[in-house]
């Protein structure tokens, strides 16, 4: 690497903002490291993808993805023109972060198109919060699994709110959501999974609020948006965010739970194992690690049992990553 290179990629990787180019084929060769902190994704994940792979799955503010057929950076390879645009990508731990772009043609010195770069920064707002969560923890008003302001914070806020709307007239709308399904997720994957459904959505909404709005956790599975200011045809836009039925899948791990005990609906024979991993690449996940267990549950050192259930994983999909632990048990 030429000496120059190297200084300018320092540069680049002192930004806070993240930044990473493509060549003609979309394929990533640069990525610093804001984008390794924004997106989640190191770089040694992303160099050499294409990003029509989709793993950052861009969506605009009505859930249409943007990396297929209509990928701004894509455009600008085409025909050469800038473009800034307000979206939203998805962390690898899988909640949704919203980001301001701008994409910029990269030419050679003949002024032919080699590539693209693509500049984001992160437009959430969390880290201006993070003092005042702290604030809150300390106080017990936070949901220790969430992290969001819990029941009795909000409750004290509602009464605030409802004191300014009497004497000053200061309207605020309030949002009351419910995830669908939850005691199914619960019920089928056991309460981990669960848990971390539930963290997920607290990151998504504590990601796309304003920072004088207050989102927590009433309860369960129930979630509270408190939006100040806001008049009610706004408020009902809020209230048809396009949610997307999957939930995106950054790590998958099968067959993990200590025995049947611990989680009745967990794979114990060498072919429930192979088949729930299948699944789960099915569904998108991009990467399984498999627990082959004996028939109490138990991790087995049995080379022959774990090529028996990886080997046609591996196989259907060449492309995902599939591992796997023999553990004996001690």
């Amino acid at each position: 690497m030429k000496k120059d290179d190297v200084f300018f990629k320092q540069i680049l990787n002192n930004l806070s903002e993240g930044v990473y180019f493509v060549d003609l084929d979309r394929t990533i060769t640069f990525w610093n490291k804001a984008a390794e902190r924004i997106t989640g994704f190191a770089a040694s994940e992303v160099l050499g993808k294409s990003c029509e792979a989709n793993f950052l799955r861009h969506v605009d503010d009505r859930g249409t993805e943007l990396c297929k057929e209509i990928c701004p950076l894509a455009f600008t390879l085409k025909d050469g023109q800038h473009r800034e645009s307000d979206i939203y990508l998805y962390h690898k731990q899988g909640h949704r972060v919203p980001v301001y772009i701008r994409i910029s043609p990269l030419p050679d010195e003949q002024g032919a198109i080699i590539g693209a770069v693509e500049v984001f920064s992160d437009n959430s707002r969390q880290l201006d919060m993070v003092d005042r969560m702290k604030e809150l923890e300390e106080m017990s008003l936070l949901d220790p699994l969430t992290l969001l302001p819990n029941r009795r914070h909000i409750e004290s806020y509602l009464e605030d709110r409802i004191e300014f709307f009497n004497r000053y007239g200061f309207n605020f709308g309030v949002l009351f959501i419910d995830i669908d399904n939850f005691k199914h997720i619960n019920d089928t994957y056991g309460h981990q999974a669960g848990d971390e459904v539930l963290k997920t959505v607290g990151r998504t909404l504590m990601g796309n609020i304003r920072g004088s709005d207050l989102v927590g956790r009433w309860g369960g599975e129930e979630f509270i948006g408190i939006f100040n200011h806001m008049e009610k045809k706004k408020l009902c836009a809020i209230a048809k965010w396009n949610i997307p039925k999957k939930v995106f899948i950054s790590q998958t791990i099968v067959g993990a739970f200590y025995s049947k005990q611990g989680n009745p609906h967990h794979p114990i024979e060498a072919d429930e194992i192979r088949d729930q991993a299948l699944a789960c690449l099915e569904a998108g996940a991009p990467n399984v690690h498999v627990h082959v267990r004996d028939e109490n549950g138990y991790n087995v050192l049995d080379p022959e049992l774990f090529h028996y259930v990886i080997d046609p994983i591996r196989k259907e999909y060449p492309d995902r990553l599939v591992c796997g632990c023999m553990v004996p048990f001690q």
